[in-house]
């Protein structure tokens, strides 16, 4: 039998794409603040959608090696604690609903004549 040695420059997936993620949104600006409402609306999946990724990952690892289980619920645990902060990204959209009340109901709700102040 054959043994490899992990190569010294081997990049996990998951690192490369979260990478990726930081380079993708570095100089991203919305266009306005209904898409910065909008965007907030759908921060709560960003966690979920982590952490399914890293358990996939680990499912992958636990079915293609003989990875002791104790570290399989050790990533169980890592992305159940990810997958967590979904409930704070809902607390910022609400919040943001919430501090924002005023201009998001005259953008739903507009006065006669809104458009006219030049606000």
């Amino acid at each position: 039998m054959t043994q490899h040695a992990a190569p010294n420059n081997l990049a996990s997936p998951l690192v490369v794409i979260s990478a990726e993620m930081i380079t993708s949104v570095q100089r991203f600006l919305p266009p306005d603040m209904w898409y910065v409402e909008a965007d907030l609306k759908q921060l709560h999946q960003f966690p979920g959608n982590v952490a399914a990724a890293v358990q996939l990952y680990f499912n992958n690892l636990s079915n293609g090696y003989p990875i002791d289980p104790r570290i399989i619920d050790m990533a169980g645990e890592f992305t159940t604690h990810l997958a967590g902060a979904s409930d704070y990204a809902t607390a910022i959209e609400t919040a943001f609903s919430q501090i924002h009340e005023d201009d998001i109901r005259r953008r739903l709700l507009p006065r006669a004549g809104e458009w006219m102040w030049n606000i």
